[in-house]
Order: structure tokens, then C-alpha cells, then sequence
């Protein structure tokens, strides 16, 4: 965000200048971009916005015992033998 923006609808999101957003939906020529926070979505004027190419925007990232990591890491892990029970093989989201 460029400027700040107070919601005056429910269909509005309030945003801080210099706080990321990540656009949900561009404009459709209405002069509003949906966008996100990552807790709540909404509207907010298409003019306050200043995108970021993909390779200039920071990743989100958690800090912990190992040190600072992506916050979302996709793997996939082999099933274990059968009968033995736990996991099986597809995408878990850390």
C-alpha cells in the first residue's frame, strides 16, 4: 500500500501504508483491486496500490529452532509399509 486506507464498507478491507498485501483480483476497470492482509480479504482503490514483482516481494517466513524458514514447505513422504499405520504418500503442507 502507498497510502493508507480506512474501510468504510463491509466489503472494504482497512490497509497501513507500507504493510504487504497480496492482490486477490486485479481491477476490473471499476478502480478497486481485492486484496488480502492474510486474515481477511477485500476491497481497497486500485490507486493506493504499488505491486511488487514477484522476485522483489519477501517471502513470509517463521522463525524457529532452526533458525528463520519459509513459512509454507510442501514435501512428500513414502507411506510406510503396510499394517504398520501412519502417513500416507501426497503433499503435507509445514
Amino acid at each position: 500500500m502507498v497510502f493508507d486506507f480506512t474501510a468504510s464498507s463491509s466489503f472494504e478491507l482497512t490497509a497501513t501504508a507500507g504493510v504487504p498485501i497480496w492482490i486477490v483480483e486485479g481491477d476490473d476497470g471499476s478502480g478497486w483491486t481485492k486484496v488480502s492482509d492474510g486474515k481477511k480479504s477485500g476491497l481497497v482503490p486500485s490507486s493506493y496500490i504499488q505491486a511488487k514483482t514477484p522476485n522483489s516481494a519477501k517471502a513470509p517466513t517463521i522463525e524457529g529452532k532452526r533458525g528463520t524458514l519459509p513459512a509454507l514447505r510442501v514435501r512428500w513422504y513414502r507411506p510406510l509399509k503396510p499394517g504398520r499405520g501412519g502417513a500416507s504418500a501426497g503433499p503435507l503442507c509445514v
